[in-house]
């Protein structure tokens, strides 16, 4: 059986032909079929009481079996075109089978596709990887992953998904080390049918949990580079994070050094413009700070050895009094840590008086 582009909240209504188009009432489907005789179901409703035809109640789809079959002689992709003479079809689902004794109507459409199985996983102190067995099911469209929730199908939803995939793997990391996660994962079909939840309980490997503080050399209003200094313990994946106060200019790139190598450059987040004139040296209002991860060139984690290490943030020389200022660096190795005053979203008080 294949269903039809249009299952689920939407279907294909037919309407009356205008004098341009070729064909009254024409829907087109495409399918991939093999050499043989088909049979061709509809589930239609008619929205048009006065044209002849089969009749559904209220808003119920009703399957109709088409005259005859279709023959297919040369495998490849085959188009069906259901024709109507009158306005008023409404076509939600085709169905297509080589079984002559198939019968949509005591299929169940339903029914929840077949779980996942051998739901297994591998861990590092910040990430896990889910991996699974195929739904034995046809027809699945994709794999929900959860974390939290229950085995209640009806306790996940957007709280508890952290992704989805078309495959039978998934990483998720941002984690600290040492912890336990419930991971569940759901197999939905083209119709939108949720199967049984296969859950898994993981811990991420254990590993000390390292927040460092980086002590700041020179002058906070360089012109030219601020250095940090951290007293790395173990070797770890670090997440570096900091505090700073962005100048109101065009180039919020600076580059990222570690122990004197360049590591990449990091695009600092830009004010707001309401915030334009208020936020200056020269201005009584208070700053604009943001608590960001930086990435250098898109990498987020830098792995270290024990012992001291140098981050070095170069500036742009030719901003002079405008400058981006850094105030504070952090490092951890605890992926899920977010520094205080770290928010997605502009962080900087909401008060009349910077607007005026």
């Amino acid at each position: 059986m294949l269903d039809g582009e249009a299952s689920g909240s939407r279907y294909l209504r037919i309407h009356k032909a205008s004098a341009e188009e070729p064909k009254a009432g024409s829907v087109l489907f495409k399918t991939v079929l093999a050499p043989g005789k088909y049979a061709l179901w509809v589930a239609e409703r008619e929205e048009n009481p006065e044209a002849p035809g089969i009749k559904a109640s209220g808003k119920v789809f009703s399957w109709k079996k088409m005259p005859g079959t279709i023959e297919v002689n040369n495998a490849g992709e085959w188009p069906i075109t259901v024709v109507r003479s009158a306005e008023g079809l409404a076509i939600d689902r085709i169905a297509v089978s080589s079984d002559p004794s198939f019968d949509p109507r005591m299929e169940s459409l339903t029914s929840a596709p077949a779980a996942v199985n051998s739901l297994t996983a591998e861990t590092t102190p910040q990430s896990v990887v889910l991996k699974w067995k195929a739904s034995t099911a046809l027809n699945i469209a994709r794999y929900d992953v959860h974390c939290g929730g229950s085995d209640d199908i009806k306790s996940l939803g957007n709280a508890t998904v952290i992704g989805s995939t078309a495959d039978c793997s998934f990483t998720d990391w941002g984690l600290k080390p040492g912890t336990e996660y419930i991971y569940r994962v759901v197999a939905i079909d083209s119709r939108g049918n949720s199967s049984e939840v296969s859950t898994l309980k993981v811990s991420t490997a254990a590993q000390p949990v390292q927040i460092i503080s980086g002590e700041k050399s020179g002058d906070p209003s360089a012109t030219q580079k601020i250095t940090f200094t951290l007293e790395v313990k173990d070797e770890a994946p670090l997440m570096l994070w900091a505090k700073y106060r962005p100048a109101f200019v065009k180039d919020f790139n600076v580059a990222v050094e570690i122990d004197g190598i360049k590591a990449g450059n990091w695009k600092l987040r830009a004010p707001y413009r309401p915030m334009w004139w208020t936020l200056t040296a020269k201005e009584n209002g208070p700053a604009l700070e943001f608590v960001d991860k930086i990435l250098a060139d898109g990498k987020d984690v830098f792995t270290l050895a024990p012992g001291k290490h140098t981050i070095t943030i170069g500036l742009n020389p030719k901003l002079a009094d405008n400058q981006h200022v850094v105030l504070e660096l952090k490092a951890s190795n605890d992926h899920s840590f977010r520094p205080a005053g770290y928010d997605p979203r502009a962080d900087f008080p909401k008060g009349p008086t910077h607007y005026n």
